[in-house]
């Protein structure tokens, strides 16, 4: 049965290219989401339960309500919709490899006079990836104490 359940959005509501290009315009516009292409399904899917929320037909009516005055008060709730939430320590191990090698390492070998770095982490959840960083970042750039370094966590999705 959940199979069924899991794909009957794709019969029930249908994302057009034409809606999602404006979706994905939309998006870039308000917030600086880019989302390719290949997006389309995992968009159409996650938005759903918020088109049934709103009573809505199919994707042209909630396109044409964020065209209209309504659209400031529907970005919080498109963004918490399609933004991941998924968040683990040293999640993406690869990328914590490639921050290692390719930033930290070569930074620690130039031995800089003014020991200061700064990190922006963005799109980070609940945390456990900037606290990942910042594990990384003491365990390499050795003595810690000799650093000035800062990482900053932030996320656009209020959930």
């Amino acid at each position: 049965m959940s199979s069924i359940d899991d794909h009957s959005h794709q019969r029930e509501f249908d994302l057009g290219d034409r809606e999602f290009r404006f979706l994905a315009s939309f998006l870039s516009r308000e917030t600086g989401i880019v989302l390719s292409a290949h997006k389309r399904q995992m968009v159409c899917g996650r938005l759903v339960k918020r088109l049934r929320a709103l009573g809505m037909r199919d994707f042209t009516d909630y396109c044409a309500m964020l065209d209209g005055p309504k659209a400031h008060a529907e970005i919080e709730h498109l963004v918490n919709a399609i933004t991941t939430n998924i968040t683990n320590f040293f999640r993406e191990p690869h990328h914590f490899d490639h921050l290692r090698r390719e930033v930290l390492e070569p930074l620690v070998a130039q031995s800089p006079r003014r020991r200061r770095l700064r990190i922006w982490s963005a799109g980070c959840s609940s945390g456990q990836e900037p606290y990942s960083i910042a594990m990384m970042v003491a365990e390499t750039l050795k003595p810690a104490e000799a650093w000035d370094a800062l990482v900053l966590a932030t996320d656009i999705d209020t959930n």
